[in-house]
């Protein structure tokens, strides 16, 4: 397979682009948290017309391929329901009680 460079991408959606937005797009595209966000659709592209692509960046981790990172967000993510629930009861139960 043949290596389609990350430039390459950057400057075919740049060219999509008008011509006063180009030097705003670049930056964006070629700083490190824009390469982090944008290599999962740089990756498609590649996977999508059968070519290489570029190594992540340093700060990229893949959690989507790992299900053991998507069963931990669900579980974190279900437990912090859970307790606020939970401090809703313990908290509505403990205040004072208003005597009249």
């Amino acid at each position: 397979m043949a290596r389609y460079a990350y430039a390459r991408w950057v400057s075919e959606m740049i060219s999509e682009a008008p011509k006063e937005d180009e030097q705003a797009i670049r930056s964006e595209y070629f700083s490190n948290r824009g390469r982090v966000i944008h290599y999962d659709d740089y990756r498609k592209f590649c996977k999508a017309i059968r070519h290489e692509a570029d190594s992540p960046p340093e700060d990229y981790y893949e959690w989507k391929g790992n299900p053991l990172a998507t069963a931990t967000g669900v579980g974190i993510g279900l437990l912090s329901i859970f307790g606020w629930f939970l401090g809703g009861i313990v908290g509505g139960s403990t205040g004072k009680i208003n005597e009249r």
